[in-house]
């Protein structure tokens, strides 16, 4: 079961992190959520209340305000909440972002990575969805941004680093999810129309380092061009432009569309393969339809609104 897998793979994660924590209350307390998040994974939620009720005791014998602390007051506070469902929810999402603003974490520069950059994510979001107070919730948009930026920030270097390595199919895969955070949303759908708030400082960047590292051969604006040439110039899909388009960049061989993983990821990819070939569109391989034209249209949109 690929949720339970999840679920178990992050409590041993949590669980091993607490042998770094000195403090015998806060071990306690991030162990003790850590197990419970196991036992709800596999549906034993008596005993999972259980270990979180024991974790607050021993939180509540904690009195520093050093980052590591108020990481796992972050951590069981989040946990208890998402086991609770709406039971004090509010109430429980509010303490974790108190502690995460009190504590300034940021998940990229801390030595210990006790909350992960999803939970600091999913407490903003959860909190906003259940917040009446429109000047708080305000206050937990603008911190989510903030979030969002230096997350896009991270991962924008990523995959410039994989670019410099010429590590095509990882930077391929590192860029969409930097984009995906740029436009400060879950949702993965190409047709979710949040997706025109990704940020063109970030766009640019992303197409540029492509560019650049691929000596000229792979970008966005590189694939729009083609696809403007054989379309008139237009973005919207037509369905003869875009079956030139992919045989164009490579997407289709003699037998037929080419999968994702038959792109060409080798290193000499730039040298062997055709102008546009990469981006490959990752989120192909992650149930989206690899080479479908409402993923491509959404590229191109980008591309042109933000005058690459």
């Amino acid at each position: 079961n690929k949720g339970l897998s999840s679920e178990s793979n992050e409590a041993l994660k949590q669980a091993s992190l607490s042998f770094n924590v000195e403090n015998h209350n806060l071990k306690q307390a991030l162990l003790l959520a850590a197990q419970a998040t196991a036992l709800e994974s596999l549906k034993n939620s008596e005993q999972a209340n259980e270990m979180m009720t024991k974790s607050r005791q021993y939180l509540k014998q904690n009195s520093s305000d050093e980052e590591v602390a108020l990481q796992i007051v972050v951590f069981v506070h989040a946990t208890e909440a998402r086991l609770n469902g709406e039971q004090n929810s509010l109430t429980l999402y509010q303490t974790a972002f108190k502690a995460l603003r009190d504590s300034k974490y940021n998940p990229y520069q801390s030595s210990l990575q006790i909350v992960s950059e999803d939970m600091v994510a999913d407490v903003h979001h959860r909190l906003i969805e259940r917040l009446d107070d429109k000047p708080l919730a305000k206050t937990v948009e603008n911190s989510l941004k903030e979030h969002y930026r230096k997350r896009t920030q991270h991962y924008i270097k990523q995959l410039e680093n994989l670019l410099k390595d010429k590590n095509w199919k990882a930077a391929d895969l590192k860029t969409w999810e930097a984009i995906f955070y740029s436009a400060k949303t879950k949702n993965i759908d190409s047709n979710n129309s949040q997706w025109r708030n990704t940020s063109c400082n970030h766009f640019e960047k992303i197409d540029n380092l492509w560019y650049d590292y691929s000596g000229g051969q792979f970008s966005f604006k590189e694939q729009w061009k083609i696809y403007a040439r054989l379309n008139n110039n237009s973005p919207q899909y037509n369905p003869d432009a875009y079956d030139k388009f992919i045989v164009e960049v490579g997407w289709y061989g003699e037998k037929g569309g080419i999968s994702y993983s038959d792109l060409n990821w080798s290193e000499e990819s730039p040298q062997k393969s055709q102008r546009g070939h990469l981006p490959g569109g990752s989120r192909g391989a992650r149930g989206m339809g690899f080479g479908g034209f409402g993923w491509w249209g959404l590229v191109f949109y980008l591309t042109i609104a933000c005058e690459l």
